[in-house]
């Protein structure tokens, strides 16, 4: 089955619940050789999913959670990987960064936008305060 019809291995319910998962950031890919994703997936415990691809197609899925392969878990898997595949995120091969660290890069990234927003603050303040400066002078 194509990947971007993957919803369709699973019920309306468990769908849902892996798009909740997907959403609250559960899904922390570990890697991806070029074919198998495999991350941890948070639910009760921390759970082992894999979802192996060959192309669009998907090959294979499986959850060491007690329902077995086509359960939330999977499916919030496969809400990311879709993401990825869709955002071209994914270069087969690449290192995956956890969860922890794609938060601190995006940290350093917003904090970089705060101190440039300051510094644009602080240059748009310097420069009226010489314009008027130089308008009080020329008086």
């Amino acid at each position: 089955m194509k990947l971007s019809f993957f919803t369709r291995l699973f019920s309306q319910t468990i769908q849902n619940r892996g798009k909740i998962y997907w959403q609250h950031g559960r899904v922390n890919v570990t890697s991806f050789d070029g074919k198998t994703y495999t991350a941890t997936v948070k639910g009760i415990r921390d759970y082992t999913t894999k979802v192996t691809l060959n192309g669009d197609e998907i090959v294979s899925s499986s959850c060491d959670c007690p329902y077995g392969s086509n359960c939330k878990h999977v499916a919030a898997l496969m809400f990311e990987i879709r993401e990825r595949n869709k955002n071209n995120k994914e270069v087969p091969n690449s290192p995956v960064l956890p969860m922890e660290e794609k938060a601190k890069e995006e940290a350093k990234k917003e904090e970089k936008e705060q101190k440039l927003a300051k510094m644009d603050e602080l240059l748009t303040e310097f420069y009226y305060n010489d314009f008027f400066a130089q308008s009080q002078i020329q008086q």
